[in-house]
This record gives structure tokens, sequence and C-alpha cells, in this order.
């Protein structure tokens, strides 16, 4: 069974080559063309792109053929599982770098270097295909931390060996209504979490009945606000708060029972103020629709 090579998120495209045939090549040069077709499947909304990444380097490398398909996340352990077994499984995948682990048995780590063969067409009567292989230095673990964020060679060397890259990180960021802001008295966007609480109170707006009529941001709640996980361990790990060391979970040490002064209580109970009418800076709740919608 062929082993895969993994692409995942924090997701990377290892192109391999597929080929044609050509007049007046050696043997050689004519096995390093032989059409290969390679078959790259992703469970996240990136087709298009992945495609158009194909497109362009098929065109460099015209013996080649990638198709890019979409699985869906809760179908993908099934699908993938089937495919190897039946050896007709993905040649490249993109998935989520927490399955890394659980699927680097199934795959093959990056080599050293990679062989690939170049092809041009010269001159312009008497046209000539022209054939000539170059090799490659794939990125080691050094460059890998060196060029990447920590977090990147944590996920993706395993045994020494490196069995993805990333082609996108996910990253939080804060964005803002400016107009709103400068209605509400906020001339600048906040640069802390003092800061932003102020800006929330001052740009909330509620009725005569107390409802929340204009939201001064989406924080609080976890249903309807994406994200909201990786918001929550953000502040955690803003405070000082350890969430991990290798596999095992380190963000509760310490806390026998619900302690207000555990820097993970506190990060999480700022969080929740954000929903809490009791709260001078209470700006969101569960009533309120889905975040992104609502903005």
């Amino acid at each position: 069974m062929k082993k895969k090579f993994v692409i995942f998120s924090l997701i990377f495209s290892l192109f391999l080559i597929t080929g044609l045939g050509c007049k007046g090549l050696s043997e050689t040069q004519q096995q390093s063309v032989v059409p290969v077709t390679l078959n790259y499947w992703t469970v996240f909304n990136d087709v298009d792109q992945l495609r158009a990444m194909a497109t362009a380097y098929q065109q460099l490398r015209p013996y080649v053929k990638i198709n890019v398909r979409q699985v869906r996340y809760e179908e993908f352990d099934r699908l993938f599982a089937n495919a190897l077994a039946d050896d007709v499984g993905p040649d490249i995948i993109s998935v989520h770098t927490r399955w890394l682990g659980k699927y680097a048995n199934r795959l093959s780590p990056m080599p050293e270097n990679v062989t690939v063969a170049n092809v041009t067409v010269q001159g312009t009567i008497a046209k000539e295909t022209v054939v000539t292989s170059e090799t490659l230095a794939m990125p080691n673990i050094n460059t890998i931390r060196s060029q990447y964020v920590g977090t990147v060679a944590e996920d993706v060397v395993i045994n020494n060996q490196i069995y993805g890259l990333p082609l996108a990180m996910d990253t939080l960021a804060l964005y803002y209504n400016k107009d709103l802001l400068d209605k509400s008295g906020v001339p600048l966007a906040p640069r802390t979490w003092e800061e932003l609480s102020d800006a929330v109170k001052k740009s909330t707006k509620f009725n005569v009945a107390g409802d929340i009529v204009q939201s001064g941001i989406a924080l609080g709640t976890a249903s309807n606000i994406q994200n909201s996980f990786d918001i929550v361990s953000l502040l955690m790990m803003q405070n000082g708060v350890n969430m991990a060391d290798g596999n095992a979970i380190r963000f509760a040490d310490g806390l026998q029972r619900p302690t207000p002064d555990h820097p993970a209580m506190q990060a999480l109970s700022y969080y929740t103020d954000f929903a809490r009418s009791t709260q001078d800076f209470y700006s969101w709740n569960v009533r309120k629709g889905d975040a992104l919608q609502e903005f």
C-alpha cells in the first residue's frame, strides 16, 4: 500500500510529476516525464484555490495531472480508511493539524530532496522538446523552526521526520467599525484588553427595556460565536496559563475546585463577563444571532 503525504491547515502542496511522451527524447528523459495523476483530498473550503495552484503547476509541468476533491470532515476518516484499504487512496491530503498524529503511520515523511523534470520547447521552425532534470532541496527541520512559528515544528515533526507543512495558519484579529467607534467617542481602535472593555462599554446601546440594540463586541458566549474556543485559549495564554505540555493538557493544573484567582478562571471569567448583564461592559448574549451575521 502506498503511503501518502499530508498537508494540513497549519497545509502544504508537494506536487509530484505526471507525464507526456516526446519524440527524440532518450529513454531516461521519457521515463522522467511519464504521465502521473495525483489525487488531492482536502477537508477545507479551499478547492478553488487549490485547483488554481494545480493548474499553474501543470502549466510548468504538463505531464502532471492533479485532481482536487473536497471531503467533508465527518466523512474523511471512513473514506480515507476505505480508500487506503483498496489501494486507491489520495496522494496528498489537507487536514487539520490536530489530525496529523493519528494519520502519521499511514503517511510518508518528506524526503530530503526531490528530482523533477522540466519540459521546454525550443526553436521557431524546427521545434525541439528539451527535457532537463532538477533536484530541489526540501525544507528540513531547522528550516521549519526558523521560518515558521514555533507550533508548526511541534505539530509536523514526528520522530525527527517531517510529515506536513502549512498552506495557511488560523489567526485571530480584531475587526472594528471606525464610524461606530467615532460616534461613541472612541477615537482609536483598542490596543489592550482594558481599552477594549472601555470601548465596548461606550459603544454598546440598549433600549428602555434593557435589550441590546447595538453590541459593542461579540464576546462572552460559545454557540453564536465562531472560534470562541480559540479566543478563550488566547486569553488564557496571555494571562500566563500553560495550556499544554506535549500531549498533556495543563491549563487546569492546580485548579482542584473553582478558584477565582487562578489565571485560567480569571481569563474565562473576563470572557463571559461580556455576556453577563451585571457587568458594565455587557454587550452580548445567547439570544443574539450568529456573530458574523450580526456584524
